[in-house]
């Protein structure tokens, strides 16, 4: 590669290659490398001018350096600069001579038989005296030689680029194209040390797919939900932190246990880890497995995994590789969602209601206050939404059943100074709710909270939803 020097030192070799030339078919010719300007004498002196009035990215290697540094930005290799330079050239002298376009003649003769610029004609030119300030230049190292290529201008194009010399009169003049030159950063890349052993594993593309999610069907068991036994999934069934998850799919049942890695020319097997359940960041063994078939307890996974609301919940299969042999990623199957819904205590005692005001209206007492909820599983994010939902519980369907919804504070009732993220217990207010028995919920994100399902002792005929309840008397 060559350094920041690379661009001039190509222009001084072409001018210092070109003036040899220019001299031996119109003696006392010189060229020189400046902004084309007018010339007001009638009779100009013999002369070249090389003028670089563009340099773009090559687009054939302006990416041949990635990636240049690794994931801890960490200098993997040189960045270098790909470009390609254009040259106007310029001829002027005796037009009754016809000096211009003899050494156009002679210029394009050159340069189409020697295109190339030749690390004898850029060393040369480093260490000529009237280059001095080139003499830090290495383009002699860059494996890739500059090569010059006519370009073809048409009238109008031409003149567009006349235009950008400002009172400057056109004179004869052919536009080269210099390609590739290459600029490198000055920066020490850190090299790694050399390979000392060449793994080689051959693994069919086996991606795991999940087709649908089923839950246990849960049952109320004093005071609490708890799955059904024996065991029951269904399609539709709600999902709670206890619940017991079936995964439906293919190729769920990994085959990074037994991953083939040829090593010296023979074939050996090495222990993958399990197929795993990934939900959020964490991930758990299933408790079954197989090809077409998951479940997996929603209890195994940490108390951080687990959110009420929208979640997603994926099939990942590991794999162990290299020497010694450590974790990398597998195949991961599609992201399936699950509604994950909040669980809270079923019974609320009466200090857990606080009524600070109340009004009558119409013969109907309309209280205010404040109700605390205990015991959230999951316990709620201070960023959640939560909604409180109060649904008037009647034992007879005779009116139109009230309903309110009430916001929780700001962060679910954390403290500002507090710095822990998540409660399990959060105090609602309430304003102008009518007195009467209330059904209780609590919406987390949009998932809610599930209410018990039997019969009063009055009327056991009659099943209906009966807990969690307040009463405002």
């Amino acid at each position: 590669m060559s350094n920041f020097l690379a661009i001039a030192t190509v222009t001084a070799t072409l001018s210092k290659f070109l003036q040899g030339e220019v001299g031996l078919v119109v003696p006392g010719a010189r060229v020189t490398t400046l902004r084309p300007d007018g010339t007001e004498g009638v009779i100009p002196d013999p002369q070249v001018n090389i003028y670089a009035y563009q340099v773009t990215p090559n687009g054939a290697l302006r990416n041949a350096d990635l990636a240049t540094r690794r994931a801890d930005g960490s200098l993997l290799q040189r960045p270098q600069a790909a470009l390609d330079i254009y040259y106007l050239l310029s001829f002027y002298g005796n037009e009754a001579r016809l000096e211009p376009q003899r050494m156009l003649g002679s210029i394009v003769q050159t340069l189409h038989a020697r295109p190339l610029l030749t690390r004898r004609m850029i060393q040369e030119t480093i260490e000529d005296p009237n280059f001095s300030f080139l003499s830090d230049s290495d383009l002699t190292e860059q494996i890739e030689k500059v090569r010059f290529t006519p370009i073809i201008l048409n009238l109008e194009e031409l003149s567009k680029l006349w235009s950008v010399f400002f009172q400057v009169r056109y004179t004869i003049s052919v536009v080269y194209q210099a390609s590739v030159v290459l600029i490198e950063s000055d920066e020490t890349p850190r090299k790694s040390l050399p390979v000392r052993d060449r793994n080689l594993y051959i693994l069919p593309f086996r991606q795991p797919v999940i087709e649908q999610i089923q839950s246990s069907i849960m049952e109320e068991r004093e005071g609490e939900f708890v799955p059904r036994q024996p065991l029951e999934f269904g399609a539709n069934q709600p999902i709670l932190p206890n619940s017991i998850l079936k995964i439906l799919g293919r190729q769920l049942q990994g085959r990074g246990q037994e991953i083939a890695m040829l090593s010296g020319g023979e074939n050996q097997e090495r222990l993958g880890e399990e197929t795993l359940v990934r939900l959020g960041d964490t991930e758990v063994e299933p408790t079954q497995i197989n090809a077409r078939e998951i479940e997996v307890v929603l209890t195994d996974f940490s108390a951080d995994a687990l959110r009420g609301g929208l979640q997603g919940i994926q099939v990942v299969q590991p794999l162990m590789m290299g020497t010694p042999p450590i974790r990398h990623s597998g195949l991961e199957s599609n992201v399936a969602a699950i509604v994950l819904r909040p669980t809270m205590k079923m019974n609320i005692e009466e200090d857990e209601v606080n009524i600070t005001d109340q009004r009558d209206r119409n013969g109907i007492t309309y209280y205010t206050g404040t109700i605390t909820l205990k015991d959230f599983v999951p316990p709620i994010d201070e960023e959640q939404r939560v909604l409180l939902l109060l649904n008037e519980f009647q034992s007879t369907a005779t009116a139109t059943a009230r309903g309110y919804q009430f916001k929780a504070p700001r962060r679910n009732g954390i403290p500002e100074n507090d710095s822990q993220e998540s409660t399990d217990e959060i105090t609602f207010e309430f304003q102008d709710v009518a007195a009467g028995t209330y059904l209780v919920r609590v919406q987390v994100d949009g998932a809610e909270s599930l209410l018990s399902f039997g019969t009063e002792p009055t009327q056991p005929d009659n099943p209906q939803y009966i807990q969690p309840r307040v009463t405002l008397p």
